[in-house]
């Protein structure tokens, strides 16, 4: 539960900075490659 809650507000905390600072397309792909490998890890963790 605690854990899911975390990746929700750390999702939304992402995009809004990615709205926000209007980063390059290149960027974003940067910041979704980086939350799926830790969505990865989180799985095989589990």
């Amino acid at each position: 539960m605690k854990l899911q809650h975390f990746l929700i507000i750390f999702l939304i905390a992402v995009y809004q900075t990615t709205l926000i600072i209007g980063v390059g397309s290149a960027a974003k792909a940067e910041l979704i490659g980086n939350t799926f490998s830790k969505c990865d890890h989180l799985r095989n963790d589990m």
